[in-house]
């Protein structure tokens, strides 16, 4: 089981931490693609969600609307990004010329 600690504050701010235990791992490829694709829907169970980009271009991830070059966050050629605070909708796309895919790991 993969865990977490994510970090609050209560009502008399007071540091709060609290122990996030995933059991279920859910592992997808995508494609790459010069249009917008949905990487994974949203899924209020997820704890996190790490994308890796093994495509040969740079991939943009974005929230909630569909991803366009340039907006959102890069991430390079074999680089990984770890998502462990949304769970909504999460798009990509890559820039031009690019092939290969991103491998997800979706831990719910």
């Amino acid at each position: 089981k993969a865990q977490a600690d994510k970090l609050s504050f209560d009502g008399a701010n007071n540091l709060k931490v609290t122990r996030v235990i995933a059991s279920t791992p859910d592992h997808t490829t995508v494609t790459a693609s010069t249009t917008s694709v949905l990487l994974k829907a949203a899924n209020s169970a997820r704890k996190a969600i790490y994308i890796v980009n093994n495509g040969s271009k740079t991939m943009w991830v974005k929230y909630v609307t569909p991803a366009v070059f340039g907006e959102g966050y890069p991430v390079l050629k074999d680089e990984m990004f770890i998502e462990d605070i949304y769970d909504g909708a999460i798009y990509a796309i890559w820039d031009t010329g690019a092939t290969g895919n991103a491998q997800l790991t979706e831990l719910t």
